[in-house]
């Protein structure tokens, strides 16, 4: 394991995707990476294969600007995902570059590709430092680890979650920042950065502290048109001004698909989201991570904007041809928001409560994770789902418990009568996550909900060794975790510990 630990430190720097950007502003197909790759439905079976090149002679189109200097090298990155368990190190990545003054160069490195319900993909998201380094001191999983889907890193989880500072622990940990996920509609966790500080939604010591990790081209990267570097505030224009000059420049798109209104949007600029509304600016142009200004506007919590769009006609779950599953304004909100009256309005205009991502999580599953009880209660209230399975397979039962979400918790095991079946991996999960808080709320419901435990020996000493394993296990955590296996062994019941006094409402008595 520390032989492999080696391994992925060395190959952190290389072998990254081809990066190349022709000179400001430049538009020309020639130096326009292109990608491709294997059917998905093939990965199970034979893995699959993720190209992409530029600049290569005879492949590449010709390029249509005079005044392109085709000075760009030629590039060839491809990335080998071997199905899922068959060996260790299951991503294979190569790189070829070739420049005229230099020559050829070629990069081989590997990578180790874990299931998103992996415990390191937990600990990033709910931003648990403390046992991620547990984890890499045990060579159990590695700041470079790749999940499954949609092939983020740990450190775009994180960013995913917006747990900066564990964005911060990795990258010095040793994370990669500038690796790519296969998703083509999404970025390396630099760019991220770059883009979640422009958006607007980082408190200014964060944003300093992460500029450094920041893709610092970015900017230049995104091709700005006058109204997008009004909104932004990057030209000192006068919005009217510019619009009242060139109507017809009111859905210009940058280098991402995005509009001027989407970015006014997402700042929660309402008097420009506003003024491009009147000129007619088209609230529904998805950008190309296939995100549209209402997402933007709920993502970060802004409720005014978010009301704005909706009333001028911003399409509440908008269909995404192909069928893609991306977050929906609703999903966004549940899952970065705060504000209870942006859930209240995406639902007045009846979005769908259910509508979930790549990664299969629900409104009510994010609500679980952030034990935000008051989104909660209004997604039960409009019928969500409590029984929804992400595609790591947690419920909203299972993601209060993983995160430790003792409001949301609560509330969901007032309404066990509702599950299908509580899960199978639900006391693992249990074992490995919780704090004694959530064990005391557990075992006091026990008897009603069930965890389908196997009375076996074998099990339970498998659930004893998670237990003993963990670094922030102490005589608190113990003693809860020893009344619960009681519990679901018949040994005693939630009600005769009520009356020895050792659990009482959800927390414990004598500590």
């Amino acid at each position: 394991m520390q032989q492999h630990q080696h391994h992925q430190d060395q190959g952190s720097a290389i072998a990254n995707p081809p990066i190349v950007t022709c000179l400001p502003r430049c538009k020309c197909t020639c130096h326009r990476t292109k990608k491709s790759a294997t059917p998905s439905f093939l990965s199970c079976a034979l893995g699959q294969l993720f190209v992409e090149h530029v600049g290569i002679p005879i492949i590449s189109t010709k390029c249509n600007r005079q005044e392109c200097t085709n000075a760009q090298p030629s590039q060839v990155y491809a990335e080998y995902w071997f199905p899922l368990g068959i060996f260790w190190s299951s991503i294979i990545r190569f790189s070829a570059n070739y420049q005229s003054n230099i020559g050829p160069s070629f990069q081989l490195s590997t990578l180790r590709r874990i299931l998103d319900s992996a415990p390191a993909v937990n600990f990033a998201i709910r931003g648990d430092i403390e046992s991620l380094k547990d984890l890499f001191r045990r060579g159990l999983a590695s700041p470079q680890d790749v999940s499954d889907t949609p092939g983020y890193s740990l450190m775009r989880w994180a960013l995913y979650s917006r747990q900066y500072k564990t964005v911060l622990f990795l990258h010095h940990a040793g994370a990669d920042a500038n690796y790519r996920p296969k998703a083509i509609s999404d970025n390396s966790p630099s760019n991220k950065i770059a883009d979640n500080i422009m958006n607007g939604n980082l408190a200014k010591d964060m944003a300093d502290q992460l500029w450094p990790i920041a893709n610092k081209d970015w900017v230049e990267e995104q091709n700005f048109p006058l109204l997008h570097r009004i909104v932004i505030r990057l030209h000192g224009k006068d919005l009217k001004e510019a619009l009242a000059e060139n109507p017809s420049a009111v859905d210009e798109r940058d280098a991402m698909g995005r509009t001027a209104l989407l970015w006014a949007a997402a700042h929660g600029d309402e008097g420009s989201v506003t003024t491009l509304l009147s000129y007619g600016a088209d609230p529904n142009i998805l950008d190309c991570q296939h995100s549209r200004p209402l997402s933007y506007a709920a993502d970060n919590n802004h409720a005014v904007c978010t009301r704005i769009l909706l009333e001028a006609g911003a399409q509440p779950d908008p269909i995404i041809l192909g069928g893609l599953r991306i977050g929906s304004p609703l999903n966004c909100a549940a899952r970065n928001a705060s504000d209870s009256v942006i859930i209240k309005i995406l639902l007045e205009f009846k979005a769908n409560v259910d509508a979930c991502g790549v990664d299969g999580r629900t409104p009510l599953i994010h609500a679980a994770r952030t034990d935000n009880v008051s989104f909660a209660l209004l997604l039960l209230e409009h019928k969500a789902n409590i029984n929804a399975i992400a595609t790591d397979g947690q419920t909203p039962l299972a993601t209060a418990i993983v995160h430790n979400s003792h409001g949301v918790l609560r509330l969901l095991l007032d309404r066990w009568a509702e599950y299908g079946s509580p899960g199978p991996r639900l006391l693992e999960l249990t074992t490995r996550y919780v704090d004694h808080e959530t064990l005391a709320i557990l075992s006091s419901t026990a008897n009603h909900i069930g965890l389908n435990f196997d009375k076996r020996h074998c099990y339970t000493s498998l659930y004893q060794k998670i237990m003993d394993e963990r670094h922030d296990k102490n005589k608190k955590l113990t003693f809860a975790f020893s009344e619960l296996l009681s519990i679901l062994q018949g040994e005693t019941s939630a009600e005769d510990l009520m009356e020895k006094g050792t659990v009482l409402d959800g927390s414990l008595r004598g500590f």
